[in-house]
């Protein structure tokens, strides 16, 4: 078995809301977009990123309907990394 996803999450600040609770957490900034679902690990997503560009590997046109379907490798959605967030802290309250 291969290892999973690494993640580098820094806290740049810890500020007060209204009241005295702490504001919601916030995403600022990103890198690069999450694998697709069904990718099965980290060599399975370099190979498909690598397909996405070179015609001739054998996934080229497995690569090719994920930017069909709107995949960017270099796209990081701070919107939806947000509503991840929130749905996490409404799920521990």
């Amino acid at each position: 078995m291969e290892p999973g996803w690494g993640h580098v999450i820094v806290v740049e600040a810890i500020s007060e809301g209204e009241g005295k609770k702490p504001t919601q957490p916030k995403v600022l900034a990103g890198a690069r977009a999450a694998p697709s679902a069904d990718c099965e690990g980290v060599a399975d997503y370099v190979e498909l990123l690598t397909a996405m560009d070179k015609p001739r590997h054998q996934r080229h046109r497995e690569a090719q309907e994920w930017v069909y379907w709107g995949y960017d490798p270099e796209e990081c959605d701070l919107k939806a990394l947000n509503r991840a967030l929130d749905r996490a802290q409404q799920a521990h309250r």
